[in-house]
């Protein structure tokens, strides 16, 4: 047996617009952010990119096949291109 694994993102989970005032949902709440302070759009940045090197670094090390969907895209035609006639990613 083999273990796939099917990311889904969100473009924010990427990249944060350049400015404006921003909720995202908390557990006690909305937390807000301002997009156009440096220091946050960097502190930003670093967090992501150092989830997404640990997440690669566990799936590979497990010998776990990854693909990634973004929430832009119509979740039955882009399934049905990452699994092919198969129904199978990898």
């Amino acid at each position: 047996n083999s273990v796939s694994a099917i990311r889904i993102q969100d473009p924010l989970e990427k990249a944060l617009p350049s400015s404006g005032r921003f909720a995202v949902a908390g557990p006690d709440g909305p937390i807000w952010f301002d997009a156009s302070n440096p220091r946050f759009q960097q502190a930003w940045q670093q967090k992501i990119e150092t989830h997404e090197q640990r997440l690669a670094d566990c799936l590979r090390a497990s010998g776990v096949f990854s693909a990634t969907l973004s929430t832009v895209e119509d979740p039955a035609t882009a399934l049905r291109l990452l699994l092919g006639p198969g129904g199978r990613i990898g």
